[in-house]
């Protein structure tokens, strides 16, 4: 969560969801880990060096579950938006107020993206947001699930299926300038 990144906090935050309930009935083991480190990125091409929570360093492997919704700020929340959470909670302003244009925080995100490495990406759409995201925009029954290994691709199909064009969605600007994606569905 984007609040203080302490265990009584997320130990709110896991209530609220309803976290804890399905992890107390499927065994599931909740993070209390707030341990943070400082990682270099020394392919970054906006930033050399990240503040990283550190249960995300220590994952075999780490999956985006993203939610379909659009995004004030980057035009939209998909699979590459959705790692920024690795960035502990307040932490995340720092980045904000540092990289105060959409473009340089797209580029953020991708330099994130290519240092996480994602297996996998899964997007939950059966109840979308539009609007006044990321937390205030209108729920919407897209009625999709979509997944992919390649978190751009699925951001890509997903705002093409959400009738979104490019230009509007700041990571995927970011992407095509990188050569991460044609563009093209």
């Amino acid at each position: 969560p984007g609040g203080p990144f302490a265990e009584p906090y997320l130990r709110v935050v896991y209530r609220g969801s309803g976290l804890e309930e399905v992890a107390r009935e499927t065994g599931a083991e909740l993070n209390y880990d707030t341990r943070v480190t400082r990682v270099s990125l020394p392919h970054g091409r906006l930033v050399k060096s990240l503040e990283l929570s550190q249960y995300a360093l220590e994952a075999d492997v780490i999956i985006s579950l993203a939610k379909l919704k659009t995004h004030g700020f980057m035009g939209f929340t998909g699979a590459t938006k959705n790692l920024f959470g690795l960035i502990p909670g307040v932490s995340k302003v720092t980045y904000h107020a540092r990289l105060r244009s959409a473009d340089q925080f797209a580029e953020m995100l991708l330099d994130l993206l290519e240092f996480a490495s994602p297996a996998f990406s899964l997007m939950d759409g059966i109840i979308g947001m539009d609007g006044d995201g990321p937390s205030a925009g209108t729920p919407y029954p897209a009625g999709l699930l979509l997944c992919s290994a390649d978190a751009v691709a699925l951001d890509l199909v997903a705002t093409h299926l959400a009738g979104m064009k490019l230009e509007s969605v700041y990571p995927l600007r970011a992407a095509r300038r990188r050569g991460l994606t044609s563009g093209r569905v």
